[in-house]
């Protein structure tokens, strides 16, 4: 009986601060006048939430088959990749893309990057994802104006993978500030 007061307790705690972080990035990203300051500041708290090595959001450009990393933050002790991930080609990751049109505004996961490398149709992304240290990550769908415009991910995530309702709040929020 004590035990299950504990977890419903708990539960209530996770719920709040999960509202509270909501409400923050809710906040930021429609009050200020700056996307970039307001998106660096959503990062953040989604890659705390999450306990992330890196939250970061990519742009697709459809017309040239590429995408770039336009807004990342980082864990303390982390390298950012921006730099590195301007115009890569949109076919590295054709599983995603796949899955974002096959399962819309829902959480793409890819839990242990290593079972990748068992399929030779996903070797170039494995390699890719592994030489920035990508252990697991975590990504969903920007649409704007009802088209794919890119996504927002966290690389290795280490707690509340089960609670992928920031990320989606988030994400939904910011695309509409994008879309603007």
């Amino acid at each position: 009986m004590v035990k299950d007061f504990l977890k419903e307790l708990e539960k209530g705690d996770l719920q709040q601060e999960t509202e509270r972080l909501l409400l923050k990035c809710i906040e930021r990203l429609v009050l200020s006048d700056d996307l970039k300051d307001a998106m660096e500041q959503v990062l953040e708290a989604i890659l705390g939430f999450y306990a992330a090595d890196r939250a970061y959001v990519f742009e697709f450009d459809w017309d040239e088959g590429c995408m770039s990393n336009r807004f990342e933050v980082c864990r303390t002790g982390v390298e950012p990749e921006w730099e590195h991930l301007q115009n890569v080609s949109i076919a590295l990751i054709a599983p995603w893309i796949d899955e974002f049109y096959a399962h819309g505004k829902r959480v793409y996961m890819i839990g242990d990057v290593e079972e990748l490398k068992a399929d030779p149709t996903r070797l170039r992304e494995y390699e890719y994802l592994c030489r920035q240290g990508i252990r697991s990550l975590m990504t969903l769908p920007i649409y704007c104006g009802g088209l794919l415009y890119g996504f927002v991910g966290v690389d290795n995530p280490r707690r509340k993978l089960d609670r992928p309702v920031v990320l989606e709040h988030c994400t939904y929020v910011a695309s509409n500030e994008l879309h603007k």
